[in-house]
């Protein structure tokens, strides 16, 4: 705290009487990025207007914000810090909630975002349609979604990729057209083969039906 006081040129009393501590400074930081994370996806979703758009909008945002703001993301999804389930039982818990809360409003908005171009009851409840995709499917897809931009976004912030590609930065809108084709390549199998066409994607069936661990995989 010295330190931060040091470079904000402030003493650590002044801190200390807007924080109680260390925990709480952090939690109030990794709070407002993912506020600011929310906001900005947010921004980009309510600015397109074809579903489709407003997915490429939310996935931009956020690729923008990981590179934008690169430390606080490093803290937000990175770095080997403290989770909310550190805090539980402590004086910090409440503060802890709190910012679980925000960070689960970016997961909800992509979720929305993909819900509403396969047309998914948890994104669009009452149309009175009937969802192309379960949600729990569209749920898995999301994740590896994030996964894979996640992975990108931190693979170029500490430079690894720069080790496997000369210009690790121009595979920004590559990816992005990867991950919407994907999506889009879920409803078309869908609409072609019926909801059955993604059991690949359910937590329930891990392996391809086809697979054959003594035969492909000596």
């Amino acid at each position: 705290m010295r330190k931060l006081a040091g470079r904000l040129g402030v003493t650590a009393v002044t801190i200390y009487s807007y924080y109680l501590n260390k925990d709480e400074l952090y939690l109030a930081i990794i709070t407002r990025g993912f506020e600011q994370l929310y906001e900005r996806c947010l921004a980009a979703y309510d600015a397109a207007q074809d579903p489709l758009d407003k997915f490429r909008a939310v996935l931009q945002a956020y690729v923008d914000f990981g590179f934008g703001e690169t430390n606080v993301y490093n803290l937000m999804f990175t770095l080997s810090v403290p989770r909310y389930e550190d805090y539980v039982g402590t004086e910090m818990e409440n503060a802890a909630g709190h910012e679980l809360s925000t960070a689960l409003k970016v997961s909800a908005l992509f979720l929305l975002a993909g819900g509403n171009v396969v047309n998914t009851h948890e994104s669009q409840p009452d149309t009175g349609k009937a969802p192309t995709i379960p949600a729990d499917t569209l749920r898995v897809y999301v994740i590896s979604l994030w996964c894979a931009l996640h992975g990108y976004i931190s693979a170029c912030n500490n430079t690894l990729l720069n080790y496997v590609h000369e210009a690790p930065r121009t595979l920004e809108q590559p990816i992005i057209n990867a991950l919407i084709h994907n999506i889009q390549q879920l409803k078309n199998e869908v609409d072609t083969s019926g909801a059955s066409a993604l059991q690949y994607l359910s937590p329930d069936n891990p392996l391809p039906q086809n697979y054959n661990s003594e035969e492909d995989h000596p």
